[in-house]
């Protein structure tokens, strides 16, 4: 049995207490909502425990199996989620690096109580790939505040503030009421921003519209048709669930548009795909 797969076991026998752990230390330590965590801890636990369990093979060495390997690669989109938006809501690079070192430490504990007879090897193996998940997410952490920051003046510029959160997706969080002038000026933002940034998504975050009615449908819809016209898609994030019943009442056809009702999700979904 190879390091990764003893490790492997050890989260599958004690899953629900690994999450149960990390929450209650996150909480604790990161001073952070626990009903805002436990989706992203469970996530990114699950994506762990799929490299522990990478059956292992000839052509490659254990380590370089695991990191080369499909379920690696989607570990690391979850990470660079996990961090862009941490960055995106303010986060401080401690506090984001304090996720996976708090998970290091519950992990540690757990060895040392219930499975005092794991090999040393298992256990250096286990600070070596924590410690590369830090770094990466770091990285992407720096990545992410990086675009936040360069865009900041462009955002100046604009009556709509366009974010570049990543190096495919701007974002674009619309405020108050959307009249016939301010969908124009909307329109064409999303449009030259799209095109300078050669954007594949623009998240339109409609969180803070008061009011959703035919009108602003209609402008939206619009928006959507012009950014797809230069070959970049409209994600809208931040529907509620009363301006989501708005639209089925006003017949609105966004079935082909993804929609979420968090910029979490939205944000999550574009790095992603």
């Amino acid at each position: 049995m190879t390091s990764y797969q003893e490790l492997g076991k050890i989260f599958s026998k004690n899953n629900r207490e690994i999450i149960t752990l990390w929450l209650n230390e996150i909480t604790t330590k990161i001073n952070s909502e626990r009903i805002t965590e436990e989706k992203d801890c469970k996530l990114l636990i699950e994506c762990i425990e799929e490299c522990f369990l990478v059956p292992p093979t000839d052509l490659l060495g254990v380590e370089e199996q695991v990191y080369n390997s499909e379920q690696f690669k989607r570990l690391k989109k979850e990470l660079q989620s996990f961090a862009a938006y941490r960055a995106l809501n303010g986060y401080t690079p401690t506090q984001t690096a304090n996720y996976l070192l708090t998970f290091k430490k519950i992990i540690y504990d757990l060895i040392y109580q219930k499975h005092s007879d794991t090999s040393p090897r298992t256990i250096i193996d286990f600070n070596n790939f924590i410690d590369y998940l830090v770094v990466i997410s770091f990285q992407f952490y720096t990545d992410s505040r990086d675009e936040i920051i360069n865009s900041q003046a462009y955002a100046l510029e604009h009556d709509t503030p366009i974010v570049k959160i990543s190096k495919k997706t701007l974002l674009m969080p619309l405020m108050g009421i959307i009249d016939t002038i301010k969908a124009q000026k909307i329109i064409e933002g999303l449009l030259e921003a799209a095109v300078e940034h050669q954007a594949e998504f623009v998240i339109v975050d409609m969180t803070a519209v008061p009011t959703f009615d035919t009108h602003v449908a209609n402008n939206i819809l619009k928006t959507i048709l012009a950014a797809k016209m230069v070959g970049t898609q409209v994600i809208l994030s931040g529907i509620s669930p009363d301006a989501a019943l708005t639209i089925v009442k006003l017949g609105v056809d966004l079935g082909h548009v993804e929609t979420f009702n968090t910029l979490e999700n939205a944000i999550a979904y574009s790095i992603k795909s």
